[in-house]
């Protein structure tokens, strides 16, 4: 974005762009739309456009940050009260029941939701948003096992975070086995946390042997 909005007549005037870009959207798509139509539409002089995006792309980022920003709103208790792997689970299952909501019910989202790997400047945001969520999930994740390294944890969150949005537009498409695939996706995640937590604990067991054994071992070289 060239400009930051200050003064609320300005804010107002982006507001309207965006909400100009998502009536477009939902009219004909992403393939076709140009700057002017979205100046057009909102009644808004392309002049005063580029005061504040410099092209069609910047704009459709600005359109897809709104959302993401209402999305992480909406799930802002979620992975905060995490005691147990299930408790891990049930707040993955929420947040895959919170954006398919989400894309289900709003046809602009679903048009980027769905064309997220076509649109660089979307496919952008979406990795921000992806590695926001794993952040946060690894926190609360690693409080449960500290003895798991931090990065092994990250690097789970994050795919589990890119495969709950695939699994959610999935979800959209076929919605008659919506319910079946979240069952299944949550089923994998727990399977995989608790393979992660088994084989680091047999490490840890294994680096705890080889530490009582140390002191038997310099004596036996003695």
């Amino acid at each position: 974005m060239r400009k930051i909005p200050t003064q609320l007549r300005a804010k107002q005037r982006v507001e309207r762009i965006l909400d100009a870009t998502e009536a477009l959207l939902i009219e004909r798509g992403v393939g076709t739309l140009t700057v002017n139509d979205i100046a057009t539409r909102a009644e808004v002089p392309i002049g005063s456009m580029y005061q504040y995006f410099n092209n069609r792309d910047e704009v459709l980022y600005a359109l897809c940050d709104r959302h993401y920003r209402i999305l992480g709103s909406a799930a802002d208790g979620y992975f905060t009260n995490v005691r147990t792997v299930a408790d891990f689970t049930r707040d993955v299952r929420k947040a895959l029941y919170l954006c398919w909501d989400y894309t289900n019910g709003n046809a602009a989202f679903r048009e980027l939701f769905f064309d997220v790997q076509a649109w660089g400047i979307v496919r952008e945001i979406d990795w921000q948003d992806t590695l926001l969520n794993a952040e946060r999930m690894s926190g609360a994740l690693h409080s449960l096992v500290s003895y798991v390294p931090r990065e092994s944890v990250l690097a789970l969150c994050i795919i589990i975070g890119d495969s709950a949005s695939s699994t959610a537009r999935i979800a959209v498409r076929v919605e008659a086995l919506r319910d079946e695939l979240f069952k299944q996706f949550v089923a994998m995640v727990e399977s995989r946390v608790f393979t992660l937590l088994r084989d680091n604990a047999a490490l840890e067991t294994a680096a705890h042997a080889l530490l009582d054994a140390a002191p038997e071992a310099a004596a036996y070289a003695k």
